[in-house]
């Protein structure tokens, strides 16, 4: 017979990310959290989840005891093809009441015997699996293929069926009829998941696609000329085995997903749903994802309300359930921190200093929670960048009243921080006098500022040559001036000065404009204060310097002659002119030509007359040039 065209069903969404351990035997990784599945939701029940409905009865019973089985590090074998095992997929599908179980497992083993009358003439297990598969899709299957129906009950009640509830009711009648099946869960990568069974037949695995009356060895028949299947047919070779449990723990998180994602989200079912899967199949990674994230993405929802107690609470008890293995940590300390930025930001400072001690005790790790100044500063910021500077500024002083002198330091040093921002942002919008004014303002209140009198240097160095570019030197010279009246004793203002006229008439020097730079020393005095001489001079040996260099000596000495004219008392030239001769003389002397020698130092007299060094050098080279 060729097989129908087939649309294998999937698994929830959730699925795709997660990589399943092996199921059968049983080989689950360690249980990662604290308290066992049933104890979870106790645990969860005191958090802010919602109602949830704590685990009680034969409910509770049944699930501690496969839990107990199948948990620790020796896990002990479930038998599969007993009541327990129905009971078990029924409770993954959400069937509380214990009287409706009932009615389900009585349903149960009237299909089975339905089932065992279907496939009585059948000669192999293959052929029994064949029949099997057919008979439940032409009776409790026959309503075919919905996509969210993944539950064991919902087969009997709608007769339809999806990959994790046909390949549950298959595996649950199959082994049941002693037929040895094991389940396959096949995450998704960008695609849905899968849930399907296999047959174990002696040494051979014969695929079941239970979505599918035709889907006995189904590996063979897709692969026959003329079978057409429809959509993207997972890949088994990504599957893991899971046995019964494993299928029925799948449902159960297809239904906490189902109640994450609906429309009116139902964070405590879901986490109830997840709690029956990890009793189930300790191994389940989506089980164990998912139930951290409907406590994680709950908290972060009630923070965003505003709602931090609330939050918080969920997360005390996610923390007590999970341990470290759920990393609730960071998103815990975010909580924390918003709730306190919304008080101070708020002006609620007491408040927030009262939850400060509370923060540091739940995240001692944190050290932000032991520092009060930082949330004042944090929220003063944050006004500053939705109000401006003056604003953010007046909720510092506000937020500093009640603090220890200590923390007010810390204060202070962001709002000078502030004050040196703001200045520079003047600057870089050409509001030079602007500048210069807020800084001026706050240091007449406290003049010793060091950060405050380090900002007026700085906008002192940015001030000049941005003045002399839009409005001319002139302007520059007036802004130095009112700076340094302002403040007299500002040996950091003068130094901006200084080095202002330095760099121009360096920068002329270096570029071998020497009448120019003598030019610039002259017109730059005014921001060289006392020291204008020697910046004529600087200028002077720059030229004689580089002539010298040239071996231009007389050119350069001449250099030196007219720097000491126009600046008499400077020592940089006379020490540098004086240099300049002996460095004449090397060459000569280098070659012993001490009457040469003589010579040069007898020109160098007539520019430094009475010269000690140069009388002394001279009549050293004479005395050598008689032997």
């Amino acid at each position: 017979m060729t097989p129908r065209a087939a649309r294998p069903a999937a698994l929830a969404a959730v699925l795709l990310l997660a990589g399943l351990t092996p199921a059968q035997p049983p080989k689950p990784d360690p249980y990662p959290f604290p308290l066992p599945p049933v104890a979870l939701v106790d645990r969860l029940a005191k958090g802010a989840l919602g109602p949830v409905a704590p685990f009680a009865g034969d409910e509770r019973a049944l699930l501690g005891a496969v839990w107990a089985a199948r948990s620790g590090p020796k896990p002990r074998p479930v038998a599969q093809a007993d009541e327990r095992a129905v009971r078990a997929h029924l409770l993954a599908s959400g069937v509380a009441d214990p009287a409706a179980r009932a009615k389900y497992v009585k349903a149960f083993d009237a299909l089975v015997a339905d089932a065992e009358k279907a496939t009585a003439a059948a000669e192999t297990a293959g052929d029994k699996a064949d029949r099997l598969l057919r008979f439940l899709h032409a009776g409790v299957m026959a309503k075919g293929y919905a996509a969210d129906q993944t539950t064991l009950h919902g087969v009997f009640e709608t007769g339809t069926y999806n990959c994790v509830s046909a390949a549950s009711l298959y595996y649950l009648v199959g082994t049941r009829l002693g037929l040895d099946l094991t389940g396959i869960v096949i995450p998704g990568n960008f695609l849905a998941g899968h849930a399907a069974v296999d047959l174990i037949d002696g040494k051979k695995r014969v695929e079941v696609e239970c979505t599918n009356p035709d889907g006995y060895d189904w590996a063979v028949k897709s692969k026959r000329p003329g079978v057409v299947v429809i959509g993207l047919a997972p890949d088994r070779k990504g599957g893991t085995d899971a046995d019964g449990f494993g299928l029925a723990a799948a449902a159960a998180v297809n239904r906490g997903i189902g109640f994450a994602k609906a429309e009116v989200p139902d964070p405590a079912a879901a986490v109830r749903c997840y709690a029956v899967a990890l009793a189930l199949h300790p191994a389940d990674p989506a089980a164990r994802k998912n139930a951290v994230a409907v406590v994680a993405n709950q908290g972060v929802k009630l923070a965003a309300a505003g709602k931090y107690e609330e939050a918080l609470a969920v997360y005390a008890a996610g923390l007590a359930a999970f341990g470290e293995a759920g990393k609730l940590d960071h998103n815990h300390k975010v909580i924390w921190s918003d709730y306190l930025d919304a008080e101070f930001a708020a002006g609620r400072h007491e408040a927030g200093l009262k939850l400060l001690p509370r923060a540091a005790a739940a995240v001692p790790a944190a050290d932000d929670f032991k520092i009060p100044a930082t949330w004042v500063v944090r929220a003063a910021q944050t006004k500053v960048d939705k109000d401006g500077w003056a604003a953010g500024l007046a909720v510092a002083d506000a937020g500093a009243k009640h603090l220890t002198a200590a923390q007010v330091a810390a204060v202070k040093t962001w709002q000078d921080g502030v004050y040196r921002r703001r200045s520079q942002d003047l600057l870089d919008a050409g509001d030079v006098d602007g500048s210069f004014k807020l800084l001026a303002g706050r240091l007449a209140a406290e003049p010793t500022n060091a950060a405050l009198l380090g900002g007026l240097a700085y906008h002192t160095q940015e001030a000049l040559p941005a003045l002399e570019k839009a409005k001319g030197l002139a302007a520059a010279a007036t802004h130095f001036k009112a700076v340094c009246d302002a403040f007299p004793k500002d040996k950091d203002v003068r130094a901006m000065g200084w080095s202002y006229a330095v760099r121009a008439v360096d920068q002329l020097a270096d570029a071998k404009k020497f009448a120019e730079a003598v030019a610039a020393a002259g017109t730059h005095a005014p921001f060289a204060g006392d020291k204008a001489d020697e910046l004529t001079a600087r200028a002077y040996n720059a030229h004689a310097r580089h002539l010298a260099k040239e071996k231009d000596w007389k050119a350069a000495l001449d250099v030196f002659a007219a720097g000491r004219k126009a600046v008499p008392k400077s020592g940089l030239l006379a020490t540098n002119g004086v240099a300049t001769v002996d460095d004449w003389a090397d060459a000569a002397m280098g070659r012993k030509d001490w009457v040469e020698a003589a010579r040069v130092y007898d020109i160098g007299l007539t520019y430094f007359p009475g010269d000690a060094h140069l009388e002394h050098n001279k009549k050293v080279c004479l005395e050598r040039a008689k032997k």
